[in-house]
């Protein structure tokens, strides 16, 4: 029974999954079906959700600690990740490691998502020991027969109220479930770096009338807004773009001394135009021009 369930969630995207990695995409469903079977459809994000995660690695590094930018990747990933998942699901912090491209075990990212780690420090996240009832075999299952599971959550202060976004439309972006599960399928790949990047053009990129278009950003304005250097930006770009996640295009637009468009006055130079697939419906086409970013 249990199969069929996942099975028929998992045929929404199957046409975009290649042939010899199908099994592969059914046991992911089978193993995480639980965790996101009420989120087929989209995610709100905050458009200033950066923002936040820049003053808390700020704070942090006050008190003496560094977050690398690719861990504000990590962080920002955790955060949809957490809004993401099936309300009463047990998410605990091995579970969030593995879905975000990270071992287990791994302790490189244990200072941030560990109980009491600098996520739980700044009231990003909090650390919550959870009772596993006896007849939820999927649940004992997954955690070897564990009684407890130590679940991550967001603190309240990250949470999104709905009835704002109501009345807000501007302050937030639409992320949709498929294409957001689709990256975790192939995090070894696109990795959480490449899930920050697509979020950001995803809401960089022009929208009118419920449709995306390219839109023209200079790299030095990526450097810049997203922290990151010129080669990872480059690498996860390609990457993106061969899994038709973003289109890239170049062209001639006008841009200020600082190298960020302009739509009527600046000099003219050859930068990228980027739109982002915000459908499963997209992932179908596979016209996308493969054109790595240059510096201005």
């Amino acid at each position: 029974m249990r199969e069929n369930i996942y099975r028929d969630k998992a045929e929404d995207i199957r046409p975009y999954i290649p042939t010899e990695n199908l099994d592969g995409w059914y046991q992911f469903n089978e193993k995480y079906y639980y965790a996101f079977r009420n989120s087929w459809g989209f995610t709100p994000i905050f458009r200033n959700r950066l923002d936040k995660i820049n003053d808390l690695c700020k704070e942090a590094n006050k008190a003496g600690h560094i977050i690398p930018e690719v861990h504000k990747a990590f962080i920002y990933c955790v955060d949809i990740l957490l809004r993401f998942k099936k309300y009463g699901y047990h998410l605990a912090t091995e579970d969030i490691k593995e879905l975000l491209g990270y071992s287990r075990k791994s302790g490189s990212i244990n200072y941030l998502i560990k109980e009491n780690g600098l996520m739980d420090i700044y009231n990003m996240t909090y650390t919550k020991k959870n009772s596993i009832k006896t007849g939820d075999m999927y649940n004992l299952e997954r955690n070897n027969g564990a009684k407890w599971i130590k679940e991550k959550r967001l603190h309240y202060s990250w949470g999104i109220n709905m009835k704002y976004i109501k009345k807000d439309k501007q302050s937030y972006l639409l992320l949709e479930g498929q294409i957001f599960l689709y990256m975790l399928f192939y995090i070894k790949e696109i990795k959480v770096v490449g899930i920050y990047l697509y979020c950001y053009f995803l809401k960089k990129t022009f929208m009118k009338e419920k449709k995306y278009y390219l839109t023209p950003i200079s790299q030095n304005k990526i450097i810049k807004e997203t922290g990151l250097d010129k080669n990872t930006i480059e690498k996860y770009i390609l990457i993106l773009s061969n899994h038709n996640l973003i289109e890239v295009k170049r062209g001639d637009f006008l841009v200020d001394k600082y190298g960020d468009y302009k739509r009527d006055e600046g000099v003219k130079k050859e930068i990228n135009k980027y739109r982002v697939i915000v459908n499963t419906e997209d992932l179908r086409t596979k016209e996308t021009e493969n054109i790595l970013p240059s510096m201005i």
